[in-house]
């Protein structure tokens, strides 16, 4: 039975129950996201996992918050700490998608201890260092000091149905548009650029946890070769390729993610 309900600071979560026999996978979605992407997921691994679900702050329908600095990124490894501490969690495996790879990073940096393992799905590693990262940050900055001028509206977003998106690249036009819409483009461009301000891959050789990386080589968003490059800094990782996959893998591949996903926890869980 699927639970949702609310943090004291406003952040939206649901769970199958937490039965402290069973493996916690927490998922992280990614910028401008909601976690109703993980639907299928959740569905996948109910029986053998608790199944953490959440809605980043200021995405789907978690609370909004107005100002840029509240977006930054130790804020969000916070709510997942507060997240943890309300379900009685000690450690957990996290499922991170694209931006929510940064957060996980940041959580494995400060707080390693809690995390038994992590899966990073078409990540973010360092945003700056993408090559249209480095054309767009200028136009960004501008333009969110714009949005963050205007009046500030804190209603809540809503889930949207990525059924309906299944099989579409990142950047077709609907939806995109149906995404930052629902989370505003002012929240967007406050999160998109506290993503340039952290460096994942100094990280990264100093993290001992295994690590699952899956990586579509059709991505146009973030290359593989920077999963590649990761990698070799990772000293406890593995990489796999997913042949003609894009930055959306986690609907349009499901299938093989999620067999990727239970055949490394399987693994895992043996050692």
């Amino acid at each position: 039975m699927v639970t949702e309900s609310f943090l004291a600071n406003g952040l939206y979560y649901r769970t199958n129950g937490i039965d402290k026999e069973k493996l916690t996978l927490i998922f992280i979605h990614g910028l401008s996201g909601s976690s109703s992407a993980w639907e299928k997921y959740e569905q996948a691994f109910k029986v053998k996992c608790n199944t953490v679900c959440f809605d980043l702050r200021g995405h789907g329908k978690s609370k909004k918050w107005p100002d840029y600095r509240d977006y930054e990124l130790e804020d969000q490894a916070d709510d997942i700490l507060l997240l943890s501490k309300t379900l009685g969690l000690k450690n957990f495996v996290v499922v991170a998608h694209s931006f929510g790879v940064l957060i996980a990073l940041h959580l494995l940096r400060h707080h390693k201890e809690m995390i038994s393992s992590a899966i990073f799905l078409t990540p973010v590693f360092t945003v700056k260092n993408v090559k249209w990262a480095k054309i767009a940050i200028l136009p960004l900055i501008f333009y969110s000091k714009i949005t963050s001028a205007l009046p500030f509206k804190n209603k809540t977003g809503i889930q949207l149905d990525y059924s309906k998106f299944k099989h579409y690249g990142f950047w077709h036009f609907k939806r995109m548009a149906s995404d930052i819409w629902n989370t505003t483009p002012r929240i967007y461009l406050y999160c998109l650029r506290q993503m340039y301000n952290f460096s994942g891959e100094s990280v990264l050789k100093d993290i001992k946890t295994p690590i699952l990386i899956i990586h579509g080589t059709k991505d146009t968003v973030v290359s593989l070769i920077y999963s590649k490059e990761a990698q070799k800094k990772l000293p406890n990782s593995t990489l796999i390729k997913l042949k003609n996959a894009n930055h959306l893998l986690i609907l349009n591949n499901l299938r093989q993610v999620i067999s990727s996903i239970e055949s490394f926890l399987n693994l895992n869980l043996k050692k």
